[in-house]
C-alpha cells in the first residue's frame, strides 16, 4: 500500500486522524478468504508494505507525516522503518 495523503490529524490524540490511518492500513491486512467460501482463512499470514511518504513542504503537512509514524508506531505489530530518499540517484 502506498500511502501519500493527508491523514494523521494536527495531533496524534485527533482520533479522526488516528482512526483513518488505521482503518486504511486494517483493510489491507485482512486475512485473506478462502478461495470458493465466504470464510477467513486464519491460519494465512498476511504481510503487507506500507510506503508513506514524509512531506516536508510545510508545517501543516510535516505534522500530519510526523503524527501518521508516531500512529503506526504505537501499534505492536507494525515494524518501521524509515528510509532516506537520494535524490542523487533519480
Amino acid at each position: 500500500m502506498i500511502k501519500a495523503d493527508g491523514g494523521g490529524g494536527s495531533e496524534v490524540k485527533d482520533q479522526k486522524g488516528v482512526r483513518s490511518v488505521i482503518q486504511q492500513v486494517g483493510r489491507a491486512v485482512r486475512k485473506p478468504v478462502v478461495k470458493g467460501q465466504m470464510d477467513v482463512d486464519v491460519g494465512a499470514e498476511n504481510i503487507v508494505k506500507i510506503y508513506d511518504f514524509y512531506d516536508n513542504v510545510c508545517d501543516d503537512l510535516r505534522r500530519h507525516s510526523y503524527n501518521r509514524l508516531m500512529t503506526y508506531s504505537m501499534e505492536p505489530e507494525f515494524v518501521v522503518k524509515e528510509m532516506e530518499y537520494d535524490s542523487s540517484k533519480s
